[in-house]
């Protein structure tokens, strides 16, 4: 007997319209909307453990020591092999210092999606506060359109397929990835491009740190009739860069070529270790081209987390002359179960007030 249509399996073409869209998300963005911008999140109205700067406008993990290694390892490479080797580059090489700053190029490159991966909101998904007092058990799993979503007791929602709640954070966050300590936030939709290209960009600098560092020493040994050796001896600034950059070049080339291989079957790190395709097929593959796409050139969405009179909303035709208290008769209050005290104190009362106004 073939399946009932409601217990029918989901289409590959279902999964991708929820996990794109899922019913608590904020409309498409229209033309002029930036999804990326320095609104505030809902400071007063936020449960996680996350660090919130400069009046909730920069979202940080709660821990960031190992943050602040990462800008010191890749800084202070960069800065000494730049001062210690244009003389012998400008003497030797076409281009001369050129060739010194190329890994500076590569730091900025690096810095820039660090700080966007480490400052912004991964894709949290805001806790629903009409559940915060119910009391009762829920039911584990909500199906929509064949979708299971899996419901959270900490964010007390029912969150999509391919998001997960961070034990460290506190969250529950849209196609977690993981949570990295060297960023110090959660990978997840809204960040995830920015953590590939300072994964990458990590990796090159590491590349053209440790090739123009032997380089240069190669060029100083020549020049002085000195062997290799004497001549890390006397370069103690380009030495840093180069034990540096041969210490990381296993270990971030090894996750560069991983995260490159996740984006090529766009899996996250979650679903890659957990094994969630082994049995099944991945419905959200897109083929190379378009994996690689939709990673590193993805569909913009804005936080869930801003302010609710931050974020766009539909046009409203512009408000008439305001009212007071004085200007309505008691009649009117008594028509409408409205008193003076509410709108007094509560003057948008019929948008966030109850019961709703119809002036």
């Amino acid at each position: 007997m073939p399946p009932a249509k409601d217990d029918a399996l989901p289409t590959k073409e279902m999964f991708r319209r929820h996990d794109a869209s899922p019913p608590y998300a904020q409309p498409d963005l229209q033309p002029g909307e930036r999804a990326y911008s320095c609104q505030p999140i809902d400071v007063l109205n936020f449960e996680g453990k996350n660090t919130l700067c400069c009046g909730g406008r920069f979202f940080m993990g709660p821990d960031l020591k190992y943050l602040f290694v990462v800008v010191v390892l890749s800084t202070i490479p960069v800065v000494s092999f730049a001062m210690n080797s244009y003389d012998i580059f400008n003497e030797f090489l076409p281009g001369g210092m050129f060739w010194s700053f190329v890994p500076m190029g590569f730091w900025v490159i690096l810095m820039y999606n660090l700080a966007w991966a480490a400052t912004i909101d991964p894709g949290v998904i805001p806790r629903d506060p009409a559940e915060k007092n119910k009391k009762g058990k829920r039911e584990f799993t909500k199906t929509v359109d064949g979708i299971k979503y899996k419901w959270c007791r900490t964010c007390r929602i029912y969150r999509p397929p391919r998001s997960k709640h961070c034990p460290v954070c506190n969250n529950c966050v849209e196609k977690f990835d993981h949570h990295c300590p060297w960023v110090g936030n959660c990978i997840g939709r809204r960040n995830y491009v920015f953590f590939q290209w300072f994964i990458h960009s990590s990796f090159l600098l590491i590349v053209a740190g440790f090739v123009l560092s032997y380089i240069q020493l190669s060029l100083y040994a020549h020049k002085h009739g000195k062997d290799l050796i004497q001549a890390m001896g006397n370069n103690g600034g380009v030495m840093i860069t180069l034990v540096v950059a041969f210490l990381g070049l296993l270990p971030v080339g090894g996750l560069s070529v991983y995260h490159a291989y996740l984006a090529s079957v766009n899996r996250t790190t979650n679903e890659d270790v957990n094994d969630v395709f082994k049995r099944i097929e991945n419905p959200y593959d897109l083929g190379f081209w378009g994996n690689c796409c939709q990673v590193f050139c993805p569909k913009l969405r804005r936080s869930q987390l801003l302010l609710k009179n931050a974020s766009p909303g539909p046009k409203k035709h512009p408000p008439g002359p305001k009212r007071t208290a004085d200007d309505v008769s008691q009649a009117e209050k008594r028509a409408r179960g409205v008193s003076g005290v509410d709108l007094q104190v509560n003057p948008m009362a019929g948008e966030l007030g109850s019961p709703k106004s119809t002036v």
